[in-house]
């Protein structure tokens, strides 16, 4: 990338200008396709592994870690569903006043 600097005769004033090269114009237009492409390839590669080794897969996991990530999901729902209910602090305290009548003693 190059930066030019010219004078503009119209405006007076000097204009900078920025000068991409076709490598960089091509990488800039290419890149986020070419990121893509990569990311679905990866997920079909773990899904075709996960389809012919799933019996195995599944029989080297223990009742109890799964039972284990089904209680930390569960408490991970409640916290979320705690904080969005309730505030993070306080902000206001109301103080209410009543007569408290004592009826063990004798008096009223």
């Amino acid at each position: 990338m190059k930066m030019e600097q010219y004078y503009d005769a119209a405006t007076s004033k000097d204009v900078y200008v920025t000068k991409i090269s076709e490598q960089e114009k091509y990488q800039n237009l290419y890149e986020p396709i070419m990121l893509t492409v990569i990311e679905k390839v990866a997920h079909q590669i773990a899904c075709d592994i996960l389809e012919k080794n799933y019996s195995e897969i599944v029989s080297k996991i223990s009742p109890d870690a799964i039972a284990n990530m089904a209680i930390a999901e569960a408490g991970a729902k409640i916290h979320e569903t705690l904080n969005k209910k309730l505030p993070d602090k306080i902000l206001e305290i109301e103080k209410t006043q009543q007569k408290y009548i004592n009826r063990e003693s004798s008096e009223v």
